[in-house]
């Protein structure tokens, strides 16, 4: 029983060593390096979701809430495209600095060859503006012979080209003659960073008023619309609403603070509240018109939503209304899975931009 026990893990020895031949590359390497992408896929969502949360905290401190509808939203579209790019590009440094750090280590010069975290010409990154030239080209086709110049307008603005003879290499590179190529360089990566982080943030059902503290009397930054029931008047909701505003308060959270709990009890929240409402009917010249009959009431009386609300967040809304006060709620460490927007574009890079192929070179 001992000797082929022995064989067995001698055998298994082997085939280890046999499978470490063949693919031409150290398991060790290759752990160190996916561990490395692990840590800096971290690393990249956390700078990220604290951004977010700083960006949240400058709007509070410039009264910036969901009842801005403009600042609010590009609060919000300047948090996902920038600070994407900022969360990767700090990460990227982050990973070259580490790996400086320890550059007499043979395994820290092997992982910097294949990961290349300064690497300058990216493949996630030339892909997507050889797509866009490609279809600027397909456009100038369609297009007619005063507009034909569509495609040379796009590659020399947008892709930073000032030469006419400048052209796009097939193999997924892209070459520039133009004398501002750390500019060109900047533009192009913030462009389509921000884009893959904007994309991904729009799927994973974020909205641009996500990072933006809730104001009372409007929907809050967790607000889902298309969730949202129907309210028949000043009336409260029946109860099939209330088991209907329960489940969806259990599955995404309270509108206004987005605390998500399986034993809260949520409260059908009218929106915009009733007590706002009365009171801007009861204004001088709404009233005054409404009075008279000189417009319908629809025309000024805003539609009312049901969305779930936890007690704490009523209490304030309630002592708010009755003041005739305006207030707004932070969310301060609540995570959502559109924090992980940064994501897309950082796996996208892992899979095009690692040179595997290097883990066969020696270092010199």
């Amino acid at each position: 029983m001992t000797e082929t026990h022995i064989v067995k893990k001698n055998t298994l020895h082997t085939d280890i060593q046999l499978c470490s031949m063949v693919c031409g590359r150290s398991v060790d390497v290759i752990i160190d390096i996916l561990g490395t992408y692990c840590c800096q896929a971290l690393f990249i969502n956390a700078l990220f979701f604290i951004l977010s949360n700083i960006v949240q905290w400058i709007q509070k401190e410039f009264d910036v809430d969901t009842s801005s509808f403009f600042s609010g939203k590009f609060y919000g579209l300047l948090t996902v495209t920038f600070g994407s790019y900022v969360s990767y590009k700090v990460s990227e440094l982050m990973v070259d600095a580490f790996l400086k750090v320890f550059k007499d280590s043979v395994l820290a010069c092997r992982m910097r060859e294949v990961i290349n975290p300064s690497n300058s010409s990216l493949a996630c990154i030339n892909v997507p503006i050889l797509l866009l030239y490609r279809f600027s080209k397909y456009l100038h086709n369609q297009l007619p012979l005063n507009l034909g110049s569509l495609d040379i307008h796009i590659k020399n603005r947008f892709l930073g080209s000032d030469n006419a003879e400048d052209d796009v290499n097939e193999d997924f590179s892209i070459s520039f003659k133009s004398p501002r190529l750390n500019r060109g360089r900047f533009k192009r990566e913030l462009a389509v960073i921000s884009g893959y982080g904007l994309g991904t943030f729009l799927l994973l059902g974020g909205s641009l008023h996500s990072f933006t503290p809730s104001e009372l009397s409007h929907p809050g930054a967790y607000a889902m619309p298309k969730l949202s029931l129907t309210a028949d008047g000043y009336g409260y909701a029946n109860s099939f609403q209330k088991r209907i505003i329960q489940t969806i308060g259990k599955k995404y959270g309270c509108h206004t603070c987005g605390m998500i709990s399986d034993t809260e009890k949520y409260i059908a929240d009218h929106q915009p509240p009733s007590g706002v409402v009365k009171r801007k009917l009861s204004g001088k010249y709404i009233s005054f018109l409404l009075r008279h009959r000189l417009i319908p009431i629809h025309l000024v009386k805003p539609e009312q939503h049901f969305y779930p609300q936890c007690n704490r967040c009523s209490i304030k809304q309630a002592a708010a209304v009755a003041k005739n006060r305006r207030e707004s709620v932070t969310h301060f460490g609540r995570f959502r899975a559109y924090h992980l927007c940064p994501t897309t574009f950082f796996v996208s890079r892992v899979i095009f931009d690692t040179k595997w192929s290097k883990l066969n070179r020696k270092v010199k």
